[in-house]
């Protein structure tokens, strides 16, 4: 975990709406689809979505992100839905 740094928002969104951290290091490191996401960043960082399928394969997770390329921060974890449930 050391690479990603969750906010509080990730965390809540996690509970709410039932994604395990695993399923989102799943989706993370097996990612067919990652998007630039037009919402400003928050920790000046770039913003992306990175969609995939959960660690079962029953449903495809966006995980909001922002990336850095400098030393220490590499991926601060902003958000996560459930794509087909429109995020809730």
């Amino acid at each position: 975990m050391e690479r990603y740094t969750p906010t509080v928002h990730f965390r809540e969104r996690l509970a709410r709406r039932q994604i395990t951290m695993l399923d989102t290091l799943h989706v993370l490191r097996r990612a067919p689809l990652v998007e630039p996401h037009p919402d400003p960043p928050l920790h000046d960082g770039t913003c992306w979505r990175v969609l995939g399928r959960d660690l079962d394969g029953d449903r495809t997770i966006g995980v909001g992100v922002e990336a850095f390329t400098d030393e220490g921060r590499r991926l601060i974890l902003c958000t996560v839905i459930d794509v087909e449930r429109g995020g809730r």
